[in-house]
């Protein structure tokens, strides 16, 4: 079994550089990736790259300075359940090795650094 697998990631700036190559790593760790970008074309091509080395991938095209486009991308990536895990992770201690930092919930509504 993949490392990833059953998992989702959301990788933002996937259009090139490193967000794409994030992308490819989890999509070839088995995770099903969603890509967000400005850059359409980039994205459709990436996805289908993905989707020929026996991945599974979808796209968002996303500005993350437009609040739609990030609610958006939110709905398209999973249900809120499946979000707030994520989140939960991040503000773990499990995850300062990634985040370099660990983030304090204060309430389930905010966060500090």
């Amino acid at each position: 079994m993949a490392i990833n697998s059953g998992k989702v990631a959301l990788v933002t700036g996937a259009s090139s550089g490193i967000g794409q190559a994030t992308a490819e790593i989890f999509a070839a760790q088995g995770a099903n990736v969603v890509l967000a970008a400005r850059r359409e074309e980039e994205l459709v091509g990436l996805v289908s790259e993905i989707v020929a080395q026996g991945g599974t991938a979808s796209f968002v095209k996303t500005d993350v300075s437009v609040a739609e486009d990030v609610e958006r991308m939110v709905k398209h990536t999973g249900r809120p359940e499946e979000i707030a895990r994520s989140i939960t992770f991040l503000c773990s201690d499990e995850a300062s090795y990634i985040t370099g930092a660990t983030l304090t919930p204060d309430g389930g509504y905010t966060l500090t650094m």
